[in-house]
């Protein structure tokens, strides 16, 4: 319910950038638990730096789903161009 109301929300007031970008961190956020994932990210970046001996894997591990959602909310930004004009 609360994801369709954030859906709501950022189609009421315009479904900026920042809008979309926040609406589907925010649900991401909520579907986490759902999917069985635990939100511990320091633990995870050390171990991913204990196990493989390089600062590069963790700096990577840290990026890549920032990056992951910026893209998504970039091409939904797009779309929605697309289709409202």
């Amino acid at each position: 319910i609360t994801i369709a109301l954030m859906a709501f929300f950022a189609a009421a007031v315009g479904s900026g950038p920042a809008v979309l970008r926040a609406a589907l961190m925010q649900s991401m956020l909520m579907l986490a638990p759902l999917a069985g994932r635990e939100n511990d990210r320091p633990t995870t970046l050390l171990t991913i730096r204990k196990e493989t001996g390089s600062l590069r894997w963790c700096l990577l591990s840290a990026l890549l789903p920032t990056a992951v959602v910026f893209l998504l909310c970039a091409l939904l930004q797009f779309v929605r161009l697309l289709v409202v004009g």
